[in-house]
């Protein structure tokens, strides 16, 4: 979909946004709600996994800080934070 170089840019991209939301709020000491628990990108539907799971490691394979949860993990990663 997009080349090596515009792929590479977009990955840090996302990765400098958290980074400057994390740095703004403690400059700012906001208070707020806000926990430093990884975004996600998820599938409604089985066949959203591999188009989901390819993303995820093309964008591993290119500095991003992320990493592809199945199913199981998805549901424990919910299970272990407290409700909004």
């Amino acid at each position: 979909m997009f080349g090596r170089g515009r792929a590479e840019a977009l990955v840090r991209f996302a990765d400098d946004a958290v980074t400057y939301t994390e740095e703004t709020i403690a400059t700012l000491a906001l208070e707020c709600d806000y926990v430093a628990s990884g975004n996600v990108l998820a599938g409604v539907h089985p066949k959203h996994e591999p188009r989901l799971r390819k993303a995820a490691e093309t964008a591993a394979a290119l500095g991003g800080h992320v990493r592809f949860l199945g199913p199981e993990q998805m549901r424990a990663s919910a299970a272990s934070r407290p409700p909004f």
